[in-house]
């Protein structure tokens, strides 16, 4: 586990990296290649765990008004996003020669 923990520090940071203000064009295309797959990865999550990763990791929605939009408690919306951000790594690991730098 700790071996793939760079993949999840990958996703948060990835779009820094994508839209920093010069990239080559090979590490553009390295990264929006990257993206793509992560995107994929998170519209293969069930329908209510995608809705609540985009809302917290995309729109940077605190858990209480996401836990108001869905009609669920804070914690229900925490733990879902938990799970969701546990099949993300799944995925991704599993389809890591498509998401790795090599």
């Amino acid at each position: 586990m700790r071996k793939h923990k760079n993949i999840s520090a990958d996703i948060e940071s990835l779009s820094d990296t994508l839209f920093s203000e010069e990239p080559s064009p090979q590490t553009y295309a390295e990264n929006s290649e990257k993206l793509r797959n992560i995107i994929k990865a998170v519209n293969s999550l069930k329908p209510r765990h995608r809705e609540i990763f985009w809302l917290h990791a995309v729109a940077e929605m605190p858990f209480s008004e996401i836990a108001d939009i869905m009609k669920i408690t804070e914690n229900s919306a925490k733990v879902i996003y938990f799970r969701a951000k546990n099949s993300l790594k799944k995925l991704l690991n599993a389809n890591k020669d498509y998401y790795s730098d090599d």
